[in-house]
């Protein structure tokens, strides 16, 4: 199941945001955060917005993240647990916790993804 994010964006924040990607020096970021806007509002699914927006070093951020940070893990996911452990390990201050649910667990299961994230919001103020 591919996700849809529904994104109505107004005439006005489509030619804003057509004119950023089109050109100029603005940021990187600015400017693939418009390139997914602009997906999202022609419906495109989060799978294909990814593919067509670039890829993200998510090891090299990681070493950037001083706050703490709690990294939720499926055994139903994509990805072995030893990853995120290893992205965690790269942090000032990660944790990893497991949690009931699949690749898509925001989607499929919320209750089950914000339980533990409100949890360790109350420990870590």
């Amino acid at each position: 199941m591919s996700a849809r994010y529904r994104v109505t964006l107004t005439d006005v924040e489509r030619h804003d945001l057509r004119e950023l990607v089109s050109g100029g020096k603005a940021r990187v970021r600015r400017v693939k955060r418009a390139q997914i806007l602009l997906a999202a509002d022609r419906g495109e699914t989060e799978a294909a917005i990814f593919e067509a927006t670039g890829s993200f070093d998510v090891w090299s951020s990681a070493e950037r993240v001083r706050t703490p940070t709690l990294i939720e893990w499926s055994p139903r996911g994509l990805f072995p647990r030893a990853v995120y452990e290893r992205l965690a390990a790269r942090m000032t201050d990660a944790r990893v916790c497991d949690i009931d649910a699949g690749h898509l667990a925001p989607m499929q299961h919320p209750d089950r993804v914000v339980a533990p994230i409100l949890e360790f919001a109350s420990r870590n103020p």
